[in-house]
């Protein structure tokens, strides 16, 4: 079912001084805004037009199609009455057989599936189409304002008549449509270029050297020296520590402690074979050569002489003996 989302539509008639036949046609504009209430800008766009007899749903009296493109701010422009024939004769429509209203249908792709869809009440300008028919052709003008719109007509030459038509309260928002069906899946994208290595930005913007300048490039200035943390505690020594676990003595008492207890001693073993004798080695020189040796002179008395300590001094006389 076709939905009703037309959001921005604005019903403009050009002024118009009816001299002599009145012209069979009249400028309709709309600003056209798609289903996310965006400006559809400079695309062409289809647009039927049907002009109801009696009521906004009322009898269609004449309809027409035309193709248009809209300007940067999504205004398209049409003359009614001078469409592309669909049914009805415009220039046969009884103005005084009303009201009529002008529905208005457009497709924003340009295509025939009409999604935005407007009726409004014709007030002004089929007067002067009323008029032609009359055979009594006034002139009148229609100027638009941020309000409505002030009309203006004179009959005959006689003073003008002036009304001001107020913008009618915008009807309520119609519901969201549903969702439709979700697209088949393009086609995948060509494969990117490969990215440049950070090596080849390096180059490329400006540098020169090997991968290893690049990478030395990187490191950064090296940081300044942290202040020196504060000296901790002396750690107390074994010795302390010794004495702290109740033990009493000096240093060397604390060495000793260290020292294992002795092991048992082991088995003896076996005496081991005889070796072969040696070699006869050669004779010793007698003690009087070695005296000789040592630098003394003398015969062998004189060596033994040598060998005599110096006397004694005299021991102290014994106790006398008892009496007999």
């Amino acid at each position: 079912m076709k939905k009703s989302i037309f959001l921005a539509i604005a019903l403009f008639f050009s002024v118009v001084t009816l001299l002599a036949q009145a012209p069979q046609k009249m400028t309709y504009q709309a600003v056209v805004r798609n289903t996310n209430n965006s400006l559809v800008s400079n695309q062409n766009v289809s647009v039927q037009i049907t002009v109801l007899r009696g009521n906004e749903n009322g009898t269609p009296v004449y309809q027409e199609t035309h193709s248009t493109t809209t300007n940067a701010n999504g205004l398209m422009t049409v003359e009614v009455g001078n469409g592309a024939y669909v049914s009805g004769s415009f220039t046969d429509i009884d103005w005084d057989n009303g009201p009529f209203y002008l529905k208005s249908e457009i497709d924003p792709t340009g295509g025939s599936n009409y999604s935005i869809v407007g009726t409004q009440q014709l007030l002004s300008v089929p007067y002067a189409l009323y008029a032609n028919q009359a055979g009594n052709i006034p002139a009148f003008a229609v100027i638009p304002t941020d309000s409505g719109y002030v009309v203006s007509i004179t009959q005959n030459g006689g003073t003008p008549q002036t009304f001001f038509l107020r913008y009618g309260t915008p009807g309520p928002q119609g519901p969201q449509g549903e969702t439709g069906a979700t697209g088949a899946t393009g086609p995948a994208g060509a494969d990117g270029q490969d990215g440049a290595s950070a090596y080849d930005l390096w180059l490329a913007a400006g540098n020169t050297g090997s991968v290893t300048d690049f990478l030395n490039s990187l490191k950064g200035a090296d940081g300044t020296n942290g202040t020196n943390g504060q000296d901790g505690q002396d750690g107390a020594s074994a010795y302390d520590l010794w004495l702290a676990a109740g033990n009493t003595g000096s240093v060397t008492d604390f060495l000793n402690s260290l020292k294992g207890a002795d092991g048992t001693n082991g088995t003896n073993g076996q005496d081991g074979a005889d070796g072969q004798d040696g070699q006869n080695g050669q004779d010793g020189a007698s003690a009087y050569d070695l005296w000789l040796a040592a630098g003394n002179t003398g015969s062998v008395t004189d060596f033994l002489n040598s060998l005599k300590g110096a006397d004694g001094t005299n021991g102290t006389n014994g106790q006398d003996g008892a009496d007999g």
